[in-house]
């Protein structure tokens, strides 16, 4: 018999957890997750997501943005593949923090902008940037506006900084 996970809420077992009710189109049989849950010896962590109601968020977002405003997605949020992809026609581009996201952003898609924040960018990740096509940079310091200025120039690129 399957039944609910045992929920723990701030180190709490919480005894009257009610799940929400999902959607009916939901294309994840829930029967296979609690079965998992219920059957393993470890902590399970499971995340679940409406990716419907996540693009009509967004077509939203979008839509009550003024014109000249592009809207980016911070994959740090959730970079999940699924994510990502179904995203990608509702937004202008995606946010990213390291060479790791430049990478994973890029196995999604060829075309879309990147902005490249965070602090500390080393040599090594401004190269994958550029070297990604990484449209924009935010520029914490002199030093990562010289460095980056030094490798672009290297490679023959122009790029757009956002002090």
């Amino acid at each position: 018999m399957i039944t609910q996970p045992e929920v723990i809420i701030d180190g709490n077992e919480v005894d009257d957890f009610i799940a929400p009710k999902l959607p009916d189109d939901i294309s994840i049989p829930l029967n296979k997750i609690y079965e998992h849950i219920n059957n393993s010896k470890d902590p399970v962590c499971a995340y679940f997501y409406d990716l419907g109601e996540l693009k009509r968020n967004a077509q939203q977002i979008i839509k009550e943005l003024p014109k000249q405003v592009q809207l980016y997605y911070a994959i740090k949020a959730n970079s999940d593949s699924e994510i990502l992809s179904g995203l990608s026609s509702y937004i202008h581009g995606y946010e990213v923090a390291s060479a790791g996201e430049v990478v994973k952003v890029r196995q999604q898609s060829t075309n879309k902008p990147i902005a490249f924040g965070g602090p500390g960018k080393t040599s090594k990740e401004l190269t994958v940037a550029l070297d990604h096509d990484v449209e924009l940079y935010h520029i914490e310091s002199r030093l990562q506006l010289e460095r980056l200025n030094d490798l672009a120039s290297k490679r023959d690129k122009r790029v757009s900084i956002l002090l």
